[in-house]
């Protein structure tokens, strides 16, 4: 299978047109001509392929069976967003609850950020994705960061592993203790505060209110077609509800990784 995130980086010297010096690299894509950025010679580079690799080898060690990486990149390359799911761990946070068809499963999810400029920390974060449509929502977030240190160097196996795995047995039971509580909670609170949002765009936020329906929510438009009021609709619009087709939003409509991600983080926010 091809590894999108396995691709050549050359780093030089950069150097001003008279040949002086800059005292800063640049790196880029051979393969594409692309600048993935312009760092100080201290700057630790850590490789996608490498990030990956090491993660792979940890996992291997712990006999933690994963799902193929899901792996996004942007800016040419500059940043990889990817999430590696655990199907053996798989739990259904609404078992027990009244009005769910049991079809509510969840896979818990590691994600792995790097970045070659330095917008993005090496770092794992933990979450859960649902099975239904891959609707991905991270619910635990920034559990555990890896420094750079840990590619040069040995890896303190020991010390990593009983954080993986104390986090993703957390991310479990912190979704089932909020699914409980957004299943009896009403939607509007949860809706107003994401409408207030910036980070969201009115796009998307149409995109969800359709999405939504009319049997939920009535909504009242101004002159121009901005939503300015909401009211009940025929059925019960919970927070779950809302959560769902809010995630459901972000994952099929929002196609930027930076975007994706900067949404992800607000749904931790209000959510979680």
């Amino acid at each position: 299978m091809e590894k999108k995130y396995d691709f050549p980086v050359t780093r030089e010297k950069l150097e001003r047109s008279d040949g002086v010096d800059t005292g800063y690299d640049t790196l880029y894509r051979p393969d594409t001509g692309s600048n993935l950025g312009v760092v100080s010679r201290k700057y630790q580079m850590v490789k996608h392929a490498d990030a990956m690799e090491m993660v792979f080898g940890i996992l291997d060690r712990m006999k933690l069976e994963h799902s193929e990486p899901r792996v996004k990149l942007s800016g040419q390359g500059k940043r990889m967003y990817s999430s590696i799911p655990f199907p053996d761990m798989r739990f259904n946070p609404t078992e027990g609850l009244e009005d769910f068809n049991g079809k509510e499963d969840f896979d818990p999810v590691m994600r792995v950020h790097n970045s070659y400029d330095g917008s993005l920390k090496f770092s794992f974060l933990y979450g859960v994705e649902k099975l239904i449509c891959t609707n991905g929502a991270t619910v635990f977030k920034a559990a555990q960061s890896i420094s750079l240190r840990h590619v040069s160097e040995n890896i303190d196996f020991d010390k990593i592993r009983p954080t993986i795995e104390t986090s993703l047995d957390k991310t479990i039971v912190k979704t089932k203790d909020q699914v409980n509580k957004l299943v009896s909670e009403d939607g509007f609170n949860y809706l107003n505060l994401i409408m207030a949002e910036s980070v969201l765009a009115n796009t998307y936020k149409r995109a969800i209110i359709e999405a939504i329906g009319e049997n939920h929510i009535d909504s009242v438009k101004d002159n121009r077609g901005n939503i300015v009021e909401f009211s009940e609709g025929v059925d019960p619009f919970t927070a779950y509800y809302l959560w769902n087709i809010i995630t459901n939003v972000s994952t099929h409509k929002i196609k930027s990784a930076n975007v994706q991600a900067d949404v992800d983080a607000m749904i931790t926010k209000h959510f979680f």
